[in-house]
């Protein structure tokens, strides 16, 4: 017989075996408290944001198609099957005469500050992208945002 005063309703049925949360009804989130557990919303959105995000960083070989992505050095990106391609702007080049007086493309800047504008972006992009999929999320906000980590300036 089940326990009235035990947290979690544990499902006693064979076929079940379900736990779930007796004040908020979500699956079992112990040792978390329901005020710290996201919702399914909030977990939809910010695995969204977060794919957009972490995709906003990589690079693609136009070539290979092989996926990469650097923390510091040049911008000339020299992939293993030979193609080159400059790592601000993403096309394909030939020796370094495209960083030349190009206020755009340097040869060398800094990887850091570069993603962290890439993923903002990508933040700002992908929020407004899912809100416009899910109207119903407009006003949710996430318990757990990764704009936390990104750095940089905030979205508006």
């Amino acid at each position: 017989i089940d326990d009235p005063h035990e947290r979690v309703f544990r499902c006693l049925n064979q076929e079940c075996l379900k736990e779930t949360c007796r004040a908020c009804g979500e699956p079992n989130h112990i040792p978390l408290r329901c005020d710290e557990v996201e919702k399914k919303d909030e977990l939809d959105m910010r695995t969204f944001i977060e794919n957009r995000v972490s995709e906003a960083m990589i690079r693609v070989c136009y070539k290979c198609k092989q996926r990469f992505y650097k923390l510091e050095g040049c911008n000339k990106m020299t992939c293993a099957c030979g193609a080159s391609m400059c790592y601000v702007c993403r096309q394909p080049i030939k020796g370094y005469e495209h960083f030349n007086n190009n206020e755009k493309c340097g040869a060398n800047m800094d990887a850091i500050k570069l993603h962290q504008e890439e993923m903002r972006l990508a933040y700002e992009e992908a929020k407004k992208v899912y809100v416009e999929r899910h109207p119903e999320t407009r006003d949710l906000v996430l318990k757990y945002d990764p704009q936390q980590h990104i750095g940089g300036k905030p979205p508006k």
